[in-house]
Order: C-alpha cells, then sequence, then structure tokens
C-alpha cells in the first residue's frame, strides 16, 4: 500500500470524533451542532419534541446522556419502531432497506402498508405542487422542510427547484438544499453537489454537509471526489489542526457512502496505530466505528481487540460497531463486558450487541442484569435489550418489573422490551399503566408506546381515548399519538384533525401532523395540505411539520437511515434540520 493511499483510508476512518478542544472559534462542521443530552429538555419522553440549546462540540462517544437509556431510544427508536415482523398484521418487508445507522449496524426493516397510500397522480397533483407552493413561504423552517421532502419524493422536477436555494441567504435553507440534493440519484445532482464541495469560495459550513451529501447520494464518483479531498487536507488536519471541519465532514461522508472495500485500509490503520497508539484512543475509537458501519466481516477480530482496549472510548465504540454484525459478535466477551466492565457506557452498549448475537447465553446474561444491583440506566438498557433479542420466553420476567416497586426509568424501559418482543401476554398490564392517571405522564405514554410496539389493534379505542381527553397530560397523548401511528388504521385522521383543529399545544399540534404522516395514507394527504397552507393550523411549526410529513407519504428516496446522522452529528431541536429528517422517515 503506498503512502498516499493510506492516508484516504486513514482520513476516511476518522468519524466525528477527533475534536481539538483547542479550537473552539473555528466552525468544525455538522459535528459541531451536536447539544449535550443534559441540556435537552424531555429527552426522557417517549415523544418528546425538544428545545434548542447553543451546541456543543462533544463526541458521541463522551455525551453523558448516552448513558441513558431514554436518550438512547430516542435517538434510535426509529428502526425498532417500524421493524415489522408480525404477519398478522400486513405487512410488506423490503429486504433492501437494511441499515440502523453509522455507529449502529443493519437491522432488517419493512413498512406497514394496511393504509392505501397516495398513488402517484397524488404526489403529482397534490403533494408536489403543495410543497412547491411552500417555498414561498417566508419561514426558515417551512422552506427547509419542504427541500427536503422534494428529495425524498425524488420527482423529476425536485432538482430544479431545490438548486436555486444552494445560493439562498440562510445558511441552514442551503444546508437543507444540499441534502435534497443528497437524496436524488442524478448526474446532474452530483455535479452540482461537486461544485459545492471544491469551491474554495464557498464558506466551510456548507462545503461540509455538501461532502455528507455525496455521501448519502452514493454515486461512485462521490467516493472517489472525497477520498482525494482527504489525500489534500489530512496531512494538514493531522500535523497543524486544519481543515478540520472539511476533514471531518468528508470522513462522515465517506461513512454513509458505505463502501465495504474501504474496510481493507481501515484495518491496515488500526494495525499501524497498534504500534504507535493515541493517547486517548479517539482515532481509533473512529475507526471503529467506521468498519461497525461498513459491517465487513473481515474486520470482526479488530473489533473484539477493541473490546479489551484500556481505552474507554475505544471500547464504546468498539461495542457499539458490533451491533453490525448479526450473530457473529462474540457474546462471552460481550457478556463480561455487560458483568463487570467499569464504564457504565460500555456495559449499556453491550447490553445493546448482546441482543443482536441471538446466542442462547444472551437471554440470561441480560436477565441477569436486569435483575443486578447495577446502575438503573444499565439494567434499563437490559431490558431494552431482551426486546430486541426477542426471546419470547422473557415477558414472565420482565413483567414483573412494571411494578410501582422499582424505578420509574426501569419501569418505562421494561414497557418497550414488552412493546419489542410483541407478546399479547402483556398487553393487560400495559393498558393498566396508561388508564393509571396516578402513574407518572413519561410512564403512561411509554406504556400506550409499547402498545402500538405490540400491534395491538385491540388498544386503538383507549389510545383514541386518551388523546382526545383534553385533561390528560400532553406526555401521554403525543406518546399516543405514536403508538396509534405504528398501528396502521387511518380511520384514526379524524381524530387527529380534530386535536388539530381543538389543542392549544404546539407540541401536540406537531405529534398530530406528524403522525398523518407516519400514517403514509392517501387520507392524510389533503389534511396535511390544508395545514402547510395555513387553513387547518396556521403556525409556522405546525406548517414545517406538513412539508416533513408529506416527503414522508411521498419518500422514494430509498435512504431511510437519514435520520441516524443525528447520531455522530446533530442533537438539536425538532426544528433542526436532522429534526425534520427525522419526521420524514
Amino acid at each position: 500500500m503506498t503512502r498516499s493511499s493510506t492516508w484516504i483510508h486513514l482520513a476516511a476512518a476518522l468519524g466525528s470524533l477527533a475534536a481539538n478542544a483547542s479550537s473552539q472559534t473555528q466552525y468544525r462542521g455538522p459535528r459541531d451542532e451536536v447539544v449535550a443530552p443534559s441540556r435537552i429538555r424531555g429527552a426522557a419522553s417517549p415523544g418528546a419534541n425538544n428545545e434548542h440549546h447553543p451546541p456543543s462540540s462533544r463526541s458521541v462517544f463522551d455525551i453523558e446522556g448516552y448513558a441513558r437509556w431514554e436518550f438512547w431510544w430516542e435517538h434510535n427508536r426509529d428502526t425498532y419502531l417500524w421493524n415489522r415482523s408480525d404477519q398478522s398484521v400486513n405487512v410488506e418487508q423490503d429486504d433492501g432497506d437494511r441499515d440502523l445507522g453509522f455507529l449502529f449496524g443493519p437491522q432488517a426493516r419493512g413498512q406497514l402498508r394496511s393504509v392505501s397510500g397516495p398513488t402517484d397522480v397524488d404526489i403529482e397533483k397534490k403533494i408536489i405542487p403543495a410543497l412547491l407552493k411552500s417555498l414561498s413561504i417566508d419561514d426558515v423552517s417551512v422552506k427547509r422542510s419542504a427541500l427536503l421532502a422534494l428529495g425524498k419524493s425524488g420527482h423529476l422536477d425536485a432538482e430544479s427547484h431545490v438548486a436555486p436555494y444552494l445560493a439562498y441567504r440562510n445558511p441552514d435553507v442551503q444546508k437543507a438544499a444540499v441534502l435534497a440534493l443528497g437524496m436524488l440519484p442524478t448526474s446532474s445532482a452530483f455535479y452540482r453537489l461537486a461544485r459545492v464541495f471544491v469551491d474554495e469560495s464557498a464558506s466551510e459550513e456548507i462545503r461540509c454537509w455538501a461532502a455528507v451529501a455525496l455521501g448519502l447520494q452514493g454515486d461512485p464518483r462521490s467516493a472517489l471526489l472525497l477520498a482525494d479531498r482527504l489525500r489534500r487536507h489530512l496531512p494538514a488536519y493531522v500535523t497543524a489542526h486544519s481543515f478540520e471541519a472539511l476533514t471531518e465532514s468528508t470522513i462522515f461522508g465517506l461513512g454513509l457512502s458505505k463502501k465495504r472495500s474501504s474496510a481493507p485500509f481501515l484495518v491496515s490503520i488500526l494495525q499501524q496505530l497498534k504500534r504507535q497508539p493515541t493517547p486517548s484512543g479517539r482515532l481509533e475509537a473512529s475507526l471503529l466505528a467506521a468498519l461497525g458501519r461498513l459491517g465487513d466481516s473481515g474486520s470482526l477480530p479488530y473489533l473484539v481487540k477493541g473490546l479489551l482496549d484500556d481505552r474507554i472510548p475505544v471500547r464504546r465504540a468498539a461495542t457499539l460497531a458490533l451491533t453490525g454484525f448479526d450473530g457473529e459478535a462474540p457474546s462471552t466477551l460481550l457478556e463480561t463486558l455487560l458483568r463487570s466492565d467499569p464504564d457504565q457506557q460500555t456495559r449499556s452498549f453491550a447490553a445493546i450487541a448482546l441482543a443482536r448475537t441471538s446466542s442462547d447465553r444472551a437471554r440470561n446474561a441480560l436477565l441477569t442484569k436486569l435483575k443486578s444491583g447495577d446502575a438503573t440506566s444499565t439494567r434499563a438498557f437490559a431490558a431494552v435489550a431482551l426486546g430486541i433479542l426477542g426471546d419470547v420466553s422473557a415477558v414472565d420476567e420482565l413483567v414483573p418489573f412494571l411494578q410501582r416497586a422499582h424505578p420509574r426509568s426501569l419501569r418505562a424501559a421494561v414497557a418497550i422490551g414488552l412493546g419489542l418482543l410483541r407478546d399479547s401476554r402483556s398487553v393487560d398490564r400495559l393498558r393498566e399503566v396508561v388508564v393509571d392517571k396516578s402513574e407518572h405522564p413519561d410512564l403512561r405514554g411509554y406504556a400506550a408506546l409499547s402498545l402500538g410496539l405490540l400491534r395491538d389493534r385491540a388498544s386503538l379505542p383507549l389510545l383514541e381515548s386518551r388523546l382526545s381527553d383534553e385533561d390528560e397530560p400532553i406526555e401521554l397523548r403525543r406518546s399516543t399519538v405514536l403508538s396509534i401511528s405504528l398501528l396502521g388504521d387511518s380511520r384514526v385522521v379524524p381524530t387527529l384533525i380534530a386535536v388539530i383543529q381543538r389543542s392549544n399545544s404546539d407540541i401536540l399540534i406537531g405529534m398530530c401532523v406528524q403522525g398523518l404522516g407516519l400514517l403514509r395514507s392517501d387520507a392524510s394527504v389533503d389534511p396535511l395540505r390544508n395545514v402547510l397552507t395555513g387553513q387547518l393550523h396556521s403556525s409556522a411549526r405546525s406548517m414545517s411539520g406538513a412539508a416533513a410529513a408529506l416527503g414522508y407519504i411521498s419518500d422514494a428516496s430509498h435512504l431511510p437511515d437519514l435520520s441516524r446522522i443525528a447520531i455522530g452529528f446533530n442533537y438539536r431541536d425538532r426544528n433542526s434540520i436532522v429534526e425534520d429528517i427525522l419526521m420524514l422517515l
């Protein structure tokens, strides 16, 4: 291997983790828009819409809140929410839709088709014109959502309407235009993005997002272009901390492109670093995270070595990366980490990784941790992991942990674990929690969401009644919206519309708008258009949500993992670009 190619692939593995704490005044790319979870209001709520806080440059491996299962669930739940395996519900599996994100590896997913979705004519005659018209609304959040929705639609005319916003006066709108182009798999979109990316007169910020968009697009030429620019910038990055934002965003773009051919080169860099390891381990951690993203089985031995590293960031990254290797991860070693690693975050991540091994011993190890005296959050991770594992024999072990004697956070995690197991034996107990007004609203919300995860359509009247009851707390009502959308019954559309018309809560209205989109029903199209035009509800927030929801309904981009950008990249308020992307999924 030549020295230059080594530099290229070293850069491709850096990820978003190689922060330089001394460069506080320099823009450091989209990674700089991360908000520490301890500052996110309502992070424990299953349907929380978080307010904006100033950015932080902390790595995901250093975010303390990530040790809280609620925070992890909030930003990683989409795959588990929409994983359809129960054929008793109308299910259409899409084997091509396999991704859990930059850090968390692949997971089979499918989309519920129990409702009648919009036709091509609906998209052509109703959705696209409404989105185009909304671009004239003088509100940044509405423009962003409309641009992203146009990208998701994959419409032939979308590019010509999106491209002019590359030069828009607001940088957030520019970012949305860039990401929208990244969702359009055309040669002309590639060339537009390439020009932005290499334009040294453009702002570094917009060039960073162009790098990410090139990775999203997946054009083979994108990887070549990204690698070429990394070769130019990486020596200065390593020696003088120059081009940090652009270099790291370019690396992230390569990670999103999911080119497994990069894995051998990443491994070779790990081998070199073995001779001269970095004190913090952050470089090695980013290499391991990238290998986990690629999911190449040849890199598995190096991830195993990472589990044994003395440096906490390396162990965390290796543990997370192993969640991308179904049935291949070393269950015995993961059990050891779960049982006794001194770092709580590593123990918690080991629970999720262990659930992906499907080993016979995983169930017992997770139950042991659940019943242990470990930190509540780690026990909660074990409860959720039992749900991911899918062994329904754990139901009888989990249900007793819904009792009041246990910490509320643990009880909420148990509710989610039971929902993921999708076994009817837990339905009655979960319903009791939902209707019990003496319980905490957050816990009732998680129980309501669990009923949706269970696909318990018999609970629909109960959930609708909780949503319609204006005396019920917002925490519960917004969770019922998500639960109802999981049931996939378009008959709830009038209920959602009624709440939008009557409610004074922007948060609840936003969730109902999102619920209309998540249903992916043709019955949702006209109400969402009415919200977008201000006829049903006229706040900018609801209009922005309606644009995003229309993008979800008309999704043709085949990039369902866009929300996973949030993992290494951006934890901002609901009005940020990535939170808009979350609504598109």
